[in-house]
């Protein structure tokens, strides 16, 4: 049986969260999760997000990254080869530097582990609205270089893996939070061990790729159509020095950090983010540093 969660709520029954956090009609929490409902039927549970529950006063709204996001973090750089930069106890940099304005002054945060050596090679999406509500996606490998929007008004990402050379990923999301990886072409020759996707570009249906090596001094052109960049194996064709001559100028949106600003202090053990709508101000926290044990 399916229960709306907000019709529950609009008869004034108690909602009780499975770490044991009371809800009240406004159906406000701390962080997302799941939320088990009293007096339905046993061992009914229901997963819903929730919005964070504001700190409003006259100058603006403050959000906290959740412990939920924050655990995500932990449990994934206790696996990490960051042996150099700690031992068990000391504070781990949580990487911060990368960070957008999406649609709606959404906050997309790309936050990386240090999970080799004091060098972070992961970082996972994780984005939050006016309103409080948090969204998380998996951990993606290599470091962020990338993020342009395209002619299908998708975001596209380029990683590059960065440890004892490096080579690029691309990924593709409707949403900033779960992302898709394409599969480049195979046959490329630009350089065995240092090679970027330094452009991504768009003519109305055709998507253009740029790779270049360290290296080599190599460059290659790569193009596909859009439909056909979705599935499993796409077909890409390498433009030859004729084609290159007559290709359009890359064309892309690039996506930027709006009017975010991201303050950080040596005085304290957070980042904050910040951005200024007319009387207001949304500032968004999270920690400098994590404990793993």
């Amino acid at each position: 049986m399916i229960i709306s969660l907000s019709l529950l709520l609009g008869l004034g029954l108690p909602v009780q969260s499975i770490a044991g956090e009371q809800h009240d009609k406004s159906g406000y929490l701390s962080e997302t999760g799941k939320v088990m409902v009293p007096d339905v039927g046993a061992g009914t549970v229901f997963q819903v997000e929730m919005p964070q529950k504001e700190n409003v006063d006259k100058r603006g709204r403050v959000y906290r990254l959740p412990n939920t996001i924050l655990k995500q973090l932990t449990d994934n750089m206790k696996g990490g080869d960051w042996g150099g930069c700690g031992d068990n106890g000391d504070k781990i940099e949580i990487f911060s530097n990368h960070f957008f304005n999406l649609e709606n002054n959404k906050l997309l945060l790309l936050l990386g582990i240090s999970d080799y050596l004091c060098s972070s090679n992961t970082f996972m999406p994780v984005m939050v609205d006016y309103h409080g509500k948090w969204e998380y996606g998996r951990f993606i490998d290599g470091e962020p270089t990338l993020l342009v929007k395209g002619s299908d008004n998708a975001l596209w990402l380029n990683s590059q893996w960065q440890i004892e050379g490096t080579y690029p990923s691309l990924y593709r999301s409707t949403d900033g939070v779960q992302w898709q990886e394409i599969t480049l072409p195979e046959n490329r020759n630009v350089d065995c061990c240092f090679e970027w996707l330094t452009q991504i570009c768009f003519d109305g249906l055709r998507i253009r790729l740029k790779f270049d090596g360290d290296s080599t001094n190599k460059t290659e052109y790569w193009v596909t159509e859009r439909p056909n960049v979705l599935k499993p194996i796409p077909k890409w064709h390498q433009l030859n020095h004729v084609d290159k001559e007559i290709e359009p100028e890359c064309l892309f949106v690039p996506v930027t950090k709006g009017n975010w600003i991201r303050q950080a202090s040596e005085n304290t053990a957070e980042i904050r983010f910040q951005l200024k709508q007319n009387d207001h101000v949304l500032t968004v926290i999270i920690p400098k540093w994590i404990s793993v044990e």
